[in-house]
């Protein structure tokens, strides 16, 4: 069970929010995705910037945005995205079309990669109960499945965290448990929060939750607009399957 991040609230000042697997440096291929235009913009803070001035006012300071902006492409644009160092954000470079070469800074919801665009399977029929506890006698055959929680808070602060979530008898059974958190909705995820104390239920009205379902997880901002501006923590949800085994957080 993951402890209540009271060391986040510190960091967020006003938020709490609570995959070890060092993130990938290696580029990816992608389409850019979202409304129409795309914004690259030139750097973490001018996107938190203009995404505050977008926030603000439907009609924002034409000026104000194209100052913070490196180029604008349409949705379905390909480019190419690299994890920022230390960062919630991408390093983007537009791979066609008019602004083509252009370089800046996107979002994690900015963006599809291929196993995003890819088809899905039909999903399977959801059980109708939980998943069944383990026994107290279990063998190394039983598989468990565990949700890996890495944060990135405002002040570019990570930290990552295990936690278990159920036992399953087949590694079949537990595969069908992961596929079931990329398409979780709102509310399951919202309880997917509470259940492992993720961030308190007090603040939950506070905040603005947005989530992008990516391979076998979710990647989630979670934002508060205050006096001093708007304080973002980046959280990303992935899911494996382990032998009874195996403790990933030894």
């Amino acid at each position: 069970m993951i402890r209540r991040l009271g060391a986040v609230l510190a960091m967020l000042s006003v938020l709490v929010l609570a995959p070890a697997l060092a993130l990938s440096a290696v580029s990816s291929d992608v389409v850019l995705s979202g409304p129409a235009p795309v914004r690259i913009w030139t750097s973490q803070a001018a996107m938190e910037k203009g995404q505050d001035l977008l926030a603000a006012s439907a009609a924002p300071d034409v000026a104000a945005l194209a100052a913070l902006l490196a180029c604008e492409v349409a949705p379905g644009t390909r480019a190419t995205v690299t994890r920022a160092e230390s960062s919630y954000a991408w390093d983007a470079e537009v791979a066609e079309g008019p602004q083509r070469g252009c370089r800046g800074v996107v979002g994690p919801r900015d963006f599809k990669t291929e196993a995003d665009l890819a088809p899905r399977p039909p999903a399977e029929e959801r059980p109708a109960a939980p998943a069944r506890p383990a026994p107290a006698q279990r063998s190394d055959q039983w598989m468990v499945l565990w949700y890996q929680f890495y944060i990135l808070a405002n002040d570019r602060r990570a930290r990552t965290t295990w936690s278990r979530v159920a036992a399953w008898e087949t590694t079949s059974e537990c595969d069908t448990a992961r596929r079931r958190l990329t398409e979780a909705d709102d509310r399951e995820i919202n309880e997917i929060l509470d259940r492992f104390e993720v961030f308190s239920r007090a603040l939950r009205g506070r905040l603005t939750m947005t989530h992008t379902p990516r391979e076998y997880g979710l990647d989630l901002e979670l934002s508060n607009l205050t006096r001093e501006g708007r304080r973002t923590a980046h959280l990303e949800v992935r899911s494996y399957c382990f032998p009874a085994s195996h403790n990933p957080q030894h």
